[in-house]
């Protein structure tokens, strides 16, 4: 009798703890199924947040994009615009500069062909008459060349090594009128050249 019972209750222990198992394993299903049903849902969610943000973003991004790239155009045409400006001012800078040159050589040239003339005119001349010739030269050209803005001015004149019984009159006639009128000068290749200085002859005070 006393062994019956005592199989009885290993029976029944052994029922308890399959039901308790069960229960657990039902428990711990469900609670995953729950958890899982859980993260489904906030992923859901978050998928759906994230298409309510990127679809006003969709919409602005286009018009973004048309901005930038009108604005980007805008600065390529400023700066084309830009240097064609500044390619045309530096094409009108030379032609001046050419055309200023092309003058300057002509009046150059002529001054020379009338110093040629007048000199060869006083190789006939008295003393008087050379003096005065190369006076007249010499003022024209001071004159044309103190317009230009130059600061020296450089007069060959020789040393008279070519003259007439080597005796120069160039070159007394050039330092004579110089000396007269106050020009600021100083000979130069063995006395065969004067250099005149504008700036301290209208400003003496100037060193």
């Amino acid at each position: 009798m006393e062994e019956w019972k005592i199989v009885l209750c290993a029976v029944l222990l052994g029922i308890t703890l399959l039901v308790v198992t069960l229960l657990c394993i039902c428990t711990k299903r469900k609670s995953e199924q729950q958890s899982l049903e859980q993260r489904n849902l906030e992923q859901g969610r978050s998928e759906q947040q994230r298409f309510e943000q990127r679809r006003p973003l969709q919409q602005v991004l286009p018009q973004q994009q048309a901005l930038w790239e009108q604005q980007r155009s805008n600065q390529e045409y400023q700066q084309n615009l830009k240097q064609k400006r500044q390619q045309q001012q530096q094409q009108r800078l030379e032609q001046q500069r050419l055309d200023q040159q092309k003058l300057e050589q002509q009046r150059l040239e002529q001054l020379k062909e009338e110093k040629d003339r007048d000199i060869g005119q006083c190789k006939e001349m008295g003393d008087l008459e050379v003096v005065l010739g190369i006076e007249n030269t010499l003022i024209a050209d001071v004159h044309y060349l103190s317009e230009r803005f130059n600061r020296f001015i450089h007069i060959i004149t020789g040393r008279g090594l070519h003259s007439e019984n080597n005796i120069p009159r160039i070159k007394p006639a050039v330092e004579k009128y110089l000396r007269e009128n106050g020009y600021q000068y100083e000979w130069k290749n063995s006395g065969g050249m004067v250099t005149i200085d504008l700036f301290k002859t209208l400003c003496p005070e100037i060193q």
